[in-house]
């Protein structure tokens, strides 16, 4: 076995654990969503993105485990260093995107709710 199909078995093992546990808890995650959203549809977006987002930090975690620079994968994969790099570059950036939605969608629902609250019944009718 030489050192790329090492890592690319660890890539792959990682990646199967965290698909299995996204599976695994989203039923439940789903329900528990429910009772803190108030509604289905905005429980299986958070159920959705929760799920995108652990597998997302997992893709990343496995890419920054892996070396910049390394002399056997570099002379048996010329540029593997360089797509790495920037593979890894997009997976955080897509992280951070999510990160950035996350605040924003968590900020306006907070917002709207207290506008809700603070209009009297008869306006809710």
């Amino acid at each position: 076995m030489n050192v790329f199909t090492g890592y690319l078995v660890s890539a792959i093992l990682a990646m199967t654990l965290a698909i299995t546990i996204v599976l695994f808890l989203r039923k439940a995650l789903y329900q528990l969503l429910v009772e803190l959203c108030g509604n289905g549809a905005r429980a299986q977006y958070w159920s959705i993105f929760s799920g995108l987002f652990l597998v997302l930090c997992t893709l990343y975690g496995v890419l920054v485990s892996l070396p910049d620079v390394d002399s056997k994968i570099g002379s048996q994969f010329p540029g593997i260093a360089a797509g790495l790099a920037s593979f890894r570059a997009g997976v955080l950036g897509l992280l951070l995107a999510f990160s950035g939605v996350a605040i924003v969608l968590v900020l306006g629902i907070h917002r709207h709710e207290n506008q809700l609250a603070q209009k009297p019944s008869s306006e809710l009718h």
